[in-house]
């Protein structure tokens, strides 16, 4: 039984329309929170949906089933195991027709059981990634044609089935397209995949969790894997790291001590950064002058309150300069 009754019709209650926009605005607000309620009860569970989804790091060439497969990684988060292999199924069939594309062939018309097929038999795919793509293919038609095994199955079974969908999935793209290697990555790519996060953090049609928080999360993951620098907070929590792009808005060597003021791109703030020696004579040689955005990883000791105090470049992490 589908029951919606979400919303009460006041006008045909009697009700003037000013009145009706009041009670409708308390109406909203009872269910917002109604929704706050629910997040805040189901937010352990949704994290650990998250957790169980695999990690591919960062692939740089995208298409429009990145998209997909965000909205697919949130609706398993939240618990919508059937859409989620729905948009994984739709995902699929754009990564097969970006695959196609790429190779100058076009089977926009043929269904996609025939579609992998056919990428199988151009040598476009090998038989194992077909046997993989002919698995979501399978889940997705269970999903959209409601075949009677898949509506017996039991909400813990479908969680499965959307996991393996979308880890599938993401297999395949790694494998395919081509995950960024930390290992070989330049400077260059890592600025890229910075800028890259900071447009997602601020782009409301993305479905992520948004801010320079998030931001910098990801980013310290990446630079663990691929410098091996854990950027977090130190366990007895005596020193903060912040690894970010940074414009430099001055240098001050006319005063004691010598600091150089920098203006967190991410983050939107601005600290203060004692010069030493070394990093003057650093700066002057890799020609790092005021206006210029540098990578930078810059720590401070915390003071007998907990709060941070002078902030120093990381003896650990070279500045580096990407733009003037």
């Amino acid at each position: 039984m589908y029951i919606d009754a979400r919303k009460c019709d006041y006008e045909n209650l009697g009700m003037s329309a000013s009145d009706s926009a009041t009670w409708r605005d308390r109406d909203k607000e009872f269910t917002k929170c109604l929704y706050s309620q629910w997040f805040a009860e189901s937010l352990d569970e949704i994290i650990t949906r998250l957790w169980e989804i695999d990690d591919i790091g960062v692939v740089e060439q995208t298409g429009e089933f990145v998209r997909l497969l965000k909205e697919a990684e949130f609706t398993y988060s939240v618990g919508a195991y059937q859409s989620a292999i729905a948009l994984i199924g739709v995902c699929a069939e754009d990564l097969c027709r970006f695959i196609a594309a790429n190779s100058g062939k076009s089977y926009d018309k043929l269904r996609q059981k025939d579609r992998i097929d056919k990428l199988q038999d151009d040598g476009l795919i090998t038989a194992e990634l077909s046997d993989k793509f002919h698995v979501i293919r399978r889940l997705r038609n269970d999903c959209l044609h409601f075949n009677n095994c898949f509506k017996a199955k039991a909400d813990a079974d479908l969680r499965t089935d959307a996991l393996e969908a979308i880890n599938t999935l993401k297999m395949l793209y790694a494998l395919i397209v081509g995950a960024i290697d930390y290992k070989t990555v330049d400077l260059a790519k890592l600025s890229d995949v910075l800028e890259a996060l900071v447009d997602a953090s601020i782009n409301v049609s993305d479905s992520a969790v948004k801010g320079g928080n998030d931001v910098r999360n990801r980013l310290r993951n990446i630079f663990a894997a691929a410098f091996g620098i854990d950027l977090s907070l130190t366990s007895s929590k005596t020193k903060s790291s912040v690894i970010s792009l940074f414009v430099i808005d001055e240098i001050d060597l006319d005063i004691i001590p010598q600091e150089a003021t920098l203006k967190d791109i991410v983050g939107k703030g601005a600290l203060y950064v004692d010069l030493q020696e070394s990093d003057i004579a650093y700066m002057a040689a890799q020609h790092i002058e005021e206006g210029d955005t540098i990578l930078a990883c810059v720590e401070s000791e915390s003071d007998d309150l907990g709060m941070t105090s002078k902030w120093t470049f990381s003896r650990n992490f070279k500045v580096r300069k990407i733009t003037s």
